[in-house]
């Protein structure tokens, strides 16, 4: 069961730092919470339409895209991870990215492939997929990206496990959070399945909450077992 918004849709302009992007959005997301499938989804597994909501730290991850500098000619499609409304991965399509945006819920995902649209990009610049964190990805990645997911402590340790599954052995993810107190055991849970963290703090000027701080973490695998490889 999945989110279906019968509501009316509203493009916007979203900027982070130097850098704009125009973002389908539903204009009332809180009619999502009356929808008989989300109830009836939330009363399964507890889980919420937040994909319809913008929230802060995906405009950090737009940063933390940013100074990576453009994508390289070839470079292969990175992987952005609870999308939501995909703004972390349009922001990374304007830097020259191809983008694969990912979510469980596919209402999320046709949101994400209009506003990819919307910014003129041809649809082989990017596709959707839809995946649950408890199952591998079809694939392996060299860039992982994700905002705003570590809501829930007990979120951690299943994303930890899917990074490992998912990372290439060079590859990195980073994932933005604004400071919850619930993504503290998310360096500790990557050293469980054997993945190395570094954590930035980082801060945006941005169009919908003015300034945003928060941290960036930097996942990879050590140095010795990507040397060993």
């Amino acid at each position: 069961m999945h989110s279906t918004y019968k509501g009316p849709i509203e493009i916007v302009t979203l900027t982070a730092g130097a850098f704009s992007i125009r973002l389908a959005r539903p204009a009332l997301p809180d009619s999502l919470l009356d929808e008989p499938e989300v109830l009836a989804r939330n009363k399964l597994d507890d889980a919420m339409p937040y994909w319809a909501f913008v929230w802060p730290s995906a405009f950090l991850l737009a940063e933390a895209v940013a100074r990576r500098g453009p994508a390289a000619p070839g470079d292969p499609a990175l992987l952005e991870i609870g999308c939501g409304l995909g703004i972390a991965g349009v922001f990374a399509l304007q830097h020259g990215y191809r983008v694969v945006f990912s979510d469980e819920d596919r209402e999320a995902l046709a949101f994400a492939a209009r506003s990819a649209a919307e910014n003129g990009h041809a649809p082989a610049r990017y596709q959707t997929l839809r995946i649950d964190w408890r199952e591998p990805a079809p694939r392996r990645f060299g860039l992982v990206i994700g905002s705003d997911i570590l809501y829930e402590k007990k979120l951690a340790p299943t994303l930890a496990c899917f990074l490992e599954s998912t990372l290439a052995e060079d590859g990195v993810a980073l994932v933005a959070d604004p400071g919850r107190a619930s993504a503290s055991n998310f360096p500790e849970e990557l050293a469980r399945v054997g993945l190395a963290c570094a954590t930035e703090s980082l801060s945006v000027e941005t169009s919908e909450f003015d300034l945003v701080r928060g941290s960036i973490y930097s996942v990879s695998r050590p140095e010795a077992r990507r040397t060993k490889a």
